[in-house]
């Protein structure tokens, strides 16, 4: 592939620079041709491998199996395939999924050794030899699977666009991202913008050979989760947004602003990491949205972390109805509720320049019927 031998340019530049600061050039017409023409020349690199491990009891890898095309089916540990194949080159994307087996690989026994078994021994089957017994495995079964980006173009290109996502590290030769690969998901638009409008230090093949690999990126997460986005984006823009358990996590972008419910209050704060909590048998119990916001710590303000816990739902359910909304789906609408919280703010900032207290004479939150509250509240700013 043309470019190889060109000199990989860091793109991070306070992590968004590149991408925000550094002035963006529309390409000129001859190296627009070059970006979305499908010209790849010699090509020397894999576009997308898939690599399944299988793994043994103890977790060591008994066995690799490499395709340049999805597996169909996951086949049984031992049994041969058709559809693999020998990596000639470093790919573009490796997606590798781990496969327990089930099978205990056993060290050789020195010679003289005698290997005992017993009715209770999970390997002794009075009706088979000790050799069929070590060949024996518990049906395949396909747990985690990661993608790895090794291409450097690509690498790049994500330290652009990708300003705050916890817990994704985004240094070093490789990346590696776990599926759903939610951090692409959240980034797609930037990445498509990105494509055409590269910083200006970039050569026209170094662009080139970005718009390629973000195109084998994007192509890839199309494939394999384009539908289920697709469909889920549809129930957010209803009338009234419902969402389903399993995908509501694409609403809820780390760095953008949600509304948490709490003693009836909404309150906005910035969400860091969203868990999807499951069982120890693979069942969905609850979604985990851990947040910040700020608030006065005596005499510096501090951000603070919270976490609310969303339980599991069936179904289609009513985004409105939950404890933790995006901000872009809040009922209110986004745009009021920006402004009321920059009003917020600001209060809240000229409180703190002062000595300060706040007095409110009515009725209470959530009080007996005809009770009423008078007198100073709180002392300091720090109350409100």
């Amino acid at each position: 592939m043309g470019g190889q031998n060109d000199k990989v340019v860091n793109d991070e530049t306070g992590s968004v620079a590149s991408f925000e600061e550094v002035g963006l050039r529309q390409l000129s017409r001859d190296s627009q041709a070059l970006v979305t023409g499908d010209v790849y020349g010699d090509k020397s690199t894999t576009d997308v491998l898939y690599v399944l491990q299988y793994l043994g009891i103890s977790g060591k890898i008994l066995d690799i199996r490499e395709s340049t095309t999805p597996f169909k089916e996951i086949a049984e540990y031992g049994k041969p395939v058709d559809d693999t194949c020998k990596r000639s080159a470093r790919p573009i994307l490796e997606i590798v999924t781990k496969v327990s087996t089930g099978v205990n690989p056993r060290r050789p026994l020195r010679p003289g050794c005698v290997r005992v078994f017993n009715a209770e021994d999970e390997d002794y089957d009075s009706m088979s030899s000790e050799s069929e017994n070590e060949g024996r495995a518990k049906p395949a079964r396909a747990g985690r699977t990661q993608m790895i980006i090794h291409s450097e173009y690509l690498i790049n290109a994500l330290k652009a666009v990708v300003a705050y996502y916890p817990n994704v590290n985004l240094l070093g030769n490789n990346v590696v991202i776990d599926a759903p690969y939610r951090v692409i998901v959240h980034h797609l638009e930037a990445l498509k913008r990105y494509r055409y409008h590269q910083p200006a230090s970039h050569s026209s093949d170094y662009a080139r050979m970005t718009a390629e690999h973000v195109d084998v990126l994007l192509n890839f997460i199309e494939q394999t989760v384009g539908e289920v986005l697709l469909k889920e984006e549809e129930r957010h823009q209803r009338s009234v947004p419902v969402a389903t358990f399993e995908n509501y996590w694409v609403a809820l972008k780390p760095g953008e602003v949600i509304f948490v419910k709490q003693n009836d209050l909404w309150q906005p704060q910035v969400i860091s990491r969203v868990l999807q909590d499951v069982t120890t048998d693979g069942r969905n119990r609850q979604i985990q949205v851990v947040s910040w916001y700020l608030e006065l710590d005596h005499k510096r303000i501090v951000r603070t972390t919270d976490q609310i816990n969303i339980p599991f739902w069936t179904g289609e359910q009513v985004v409105h109805s939950l404890d933790a909304i995006p901000a872009r789906l809040f009922p209110e609408g986004p745009d009021a509720m920006l402004k009321k919280q920059i009003e917020l703010g600001k209060m809240y900032w000229e409180l703190l320049q002062r000595p300060t207290y706040m007095e409110y004479d009515g009725m209470l939150v959530q009080s007996y019927p005809g009770f009423r509250g008078g007198g100073p509240l709180s002392h300091g700013s720090s109350g409100y």
